[in-house]
């Protein structure tokens, strides 16, 4: 009985860090739509969109959701279902990016810290991980974005 306790406790580690391991590039083109035919991702210098509006990293153009009449591009097949879960959140996000200039990263990522607030920096996936400094998630690699704690 501990024999097969151990066995399915190995079995469960091993996927799970396979899924882990797999990493932002684990699910197919088009934003992880199953079943979809892998569209033609345009040239990226066609595509005027550059920041993933979750992260802020550089876009992937073969990741992309179609909402709305307009095609959001993401940096990692993780992003879409972050962005799925509030849209409006991260349009609004896209909308300041691209009014920034040609897809530029968001104004707030460089603004200093109003009074009395402080810039933590952490991980859209794991919150856990904070900094006081921009910098990349040692868990995962994804960049940490900017949060403004009460002092």
């Amino acid at each position: 009985m501990k024999s097969r306790i151990l066995l399915v406790a190995v079995l469960a580690a091993a996927v799970a860090w396979g899924v882990l391991a797999a990493g932002c590039k684990s699910e197919p083109p088009g934003g992880g739509k199953p079943g979809a035919a892998p569209a033609a991702a345009p040239a990226k210098a066609e595509i005027a969109q550059k920041f993933c509006p979750v992260t802020g990293d550089p876009i992937d153009p073969n990741i992309f959701v179609d909402y709305d009449g307009r095609r959001i591009y993401f940096c990692c097949d993780m992003c879409p279902p972050q962005f799925k879960k509030d849209p409006e959140k991260y349009l609004k996000k896209l909308d300041e990016q691209m009014a920034s200039g040609a897809g530029a990263k968001a104004p707030e990522a460089a603004a200093p810290a109003a009074a009395g607030q402080a810039v933590v920096y952490t991980c859209p996936m794991h919150p856990d991980v904070k900094s006081d400094k921009p910098g990349k998630c040692p868990k995962c690699g994804m960049a940490l974005v900017p949060v403004k704690e009460a002092k």
